[in-house]
C-alpha cells in the first residue's frame, strides 16, 4: 500500500512510501493509507464536451482516463459493458447525455460520472 509517513516530533520530513500491508514502521510515526480507489479522471462529472465543427467527424475522439492503472475493473458506457480494462480508452463522441462508470468483478459501480456532448 502507498502511505504517507508523518514522523512525530518532526525528526524527519514527511514522505510517501510503499509498504506491504502489516509491515508499516513502528509507533514512532503516523501512517495515513491513501491507496488509490478506482476513479474516473476524465471526463469530470458534469463536463460538457463540444464537437468541433472544424474537425472532420471521423477525427473527433474523446479520451476517457481512469486511475489507478489496473485491469481489475471494467468500463461501462451508457449502461453497456465495453470490455475495456485499460487506464484509458478512446471514444467517438455522440451528441447527448452520457454516463461512464467503473465496475468491479461483482458488477458493482465503484465510480461514475455523467457528461454531455454538444
Amino acid at each position: 500500500m502507498w502511505a504517507k509517513v508523518i514522523f512525530k516530533d518532526r525528526i524527519e520530513p514527511d514522505r510517501t512510501e510503499w509498504f506491504v500491508k502489516g509491515t508499516e514502521m513502528d509507533s514512532s510515526i503516523v501512517v495515513e493509507d491513501f491507496s488509490e480507489k478506482p476513479r474516473i479522471v476524465y471526463p469530470v462529472d458534469g463536463a460538457v464536451i463540444a464537437i468541433d465543427p472544424d474537425i472532420p467527424e471521423d477525427n473527433q475522439i474523446v479520451t476517457f482516463q481512469f486511475k489507478p492503472k489496473s485491469n481489475k475493473y471494467e468500463r461501462v458506457l451508457n449502461d453497456e459493458k465495453t470490455g475495456i480494462k485499460n487506464s484509458f480508452f478512446l471514444w467517438k463522441p455522440e451528441k447527448g447525455v452520457h454516463k461512464i462508470a467503473i465496475i468491479n468483478s461483482e458488477n458493482t459501480i465503484v465510480d461514475s460520472v455523467e457528461f454531455v456532448v454538444k
